[in-house]
């Protein structure tokens, strides 16, 4: 059974990006009005597209034997025979991430990704329940139930 898992978003980290993706805009939109369609428009459209897309959509899946990424139009998968860590971070590098609240998945051949599911827990247990080996990283707080189911 597959498992999907939207991406947590941080509302001040995407605004720089927004704003970053906001002057390709404004030269697409001033050449257009000057009647200059060239490469550079086409260019600057499909970056726009891109870098839109990768914003809205950002979504993580575990399969019997994947994690599953998209971003956009992207996808990258990681096979879980691999995982050997989920490691709890607030790591800054690029990555198919919309917030800091993230969690680092290690591989057995020193490969990283960084992933911000909204269900972290969810997100976990999907993945120890294919990798029961798994290591978990200061992970604790998001396999703890919310304080209203605790009582």
């Amino acid at each position: 059974m597959e498992s999907h898992f939207r991406s947590r978003i941080d509302p001040w980290l995407v605004a720089p990006i927004v704003l970053g993706l906001s002057v390709p805009l404004v030269v697409v939109l001033r050449s257009f009005a000057a009647g200059r369609q060239g490469g550079l428009t086409t260019a600057l459209l499909l970056l726009l597209f891109v870098g839109l897309a990768s914003l809205v959509v950002v979504s993580y899946s575990v399969t019997e034997d994947a994690i599953v990424v998209r971003r956009g139009v992207l996808r990258s998968t990681m096979p879980l025979a691999r995982v050997r860590q989920l490691r709890a971070t607030r790591e800054a590098l690029a990555a198919p991430a919309l917030s800091l609240d993230r969690i680092e998945i290690r591989t057995d051949r020193g490969m990283w990704l960084f992933v911000s599911p909204a269900d972290q827990a969810g997100f976990v247990r999907a993945i120890q329940q294919r990798v029961p080996s798994v290591e978990l990283v200061g992970l604790a707080h998001a396999l703890e139930p919310p304080l209203d189911e605790a009582h």
